[in-house]
């Protein structure tokens, strides 16, 4: 995951799943996002979330850490245990034996028996360093998506803001007119703010998209700033301020 993130103003939105960046919009942490409209410089957006993820890896490196030199230290102690008490149970068979073939066999088998041991304590160890690496990850992960959900809360008010411009609508109402292009003629019903403003922009958006219908456009005074609604001959489709955030929210989810 990136040390910092990147939010687009809604005119500049997705692309076939990819941010075309208009304005850059450096996300962060901000007192659990209590302070809705207050949204801090680049500058210090960036350092924040530096900061933040900084922390979490260097908290989940150090579980990881841990967990290879608590294994090392394991398995030093566990061969040079078996090895010295096999060494040590050898010769005292083979001196209490008298016989060097006694010697010899009592000294193999405490051998393998403190060889068995030492690999069951090894087995443990490297499973204990495998669960570490499994809290390392899931620890990460965690913190991933807090962030993600934070960022997500600002852009929702970025958003809001951004919904309050004449052409605030304008990216949302072009994709989803791609995604319905094959669909005959289109009506856009939208509030007085975004009317001359989509209107304007139907030549360029039927070029650009090679739509063969018609668009046509509506004011409703009932719909409000932040959405608008697309009629098609076989149904309607609603574009509105939670629409641009599912596309924030899956551009976001691929990082």
């Amino acid at each position: 995951m990136q040390s910092s993130y990147n939010v687009i103003k809604s005119n500049r939105v997705i692309e076939d799943g990819a941010a075309v960046i208009d304005t850059l919009y450096e996300m962060s942490l901000y007192n659990g996002f209590k302070q809705k409209n207050n949204i801090m410089t680049t500058n210090d957006n960036e350092n924040e979330l530096k900061k933040i993820m900084d922390d979490a890896i260097k908290e989940a490196n150090t579980i990881k850490l841990n967990a290879v030199s608590e294994v090392s230290k394991i398995k030093k102690e566990a061969y040079q245990k078996g090895y010295e008490e096999g060494y040590n149970k050898g010769k005292s068979i083979g001196y209490d034996d008298g016989k060097n073939l006694g010697y010899k066999e009592g000294y193999r088998e405490a051998i393998e028996k403190a060889k068995c041991e030492a690999e069951s304590i090894i087995e443990n160890a490297s499973n204990m360093l495998i669960q570490a690496k499994h809290e390392y990850e899931e620890y990460f992960k965690d913190r991933e998506n807090d962030i993600k959900k934070v960022i997500i809360g600002i852009s929702k008010e970025i958003l809001k803001r951004e919904l309050q411009h004449k052409d605030g609508l304008n990216s949302l109402i072009l994709e989803t007119i791609k995604t319905i292009k094959d669909s005959g003629n289109l009506v856009i019903r939208c509030n007085g703010l975004h009317y001359n403003e989509i209107k304007s922009k139907l030549y360029e958006w039927k070029n650009s998209i090679n739509f063969k219908g018609e668009i046509f456009v509506l004011e409703d005074s009932l719909l409000s700033h932040t959405e608008a609604v697309i009629q098609k001959e076989n149904g309607i489709l609603k574009v509105d301020l939670e629409y641009g955030l599912e596309k924030i929210k899956e551009i976001l989810m691929e990082l």
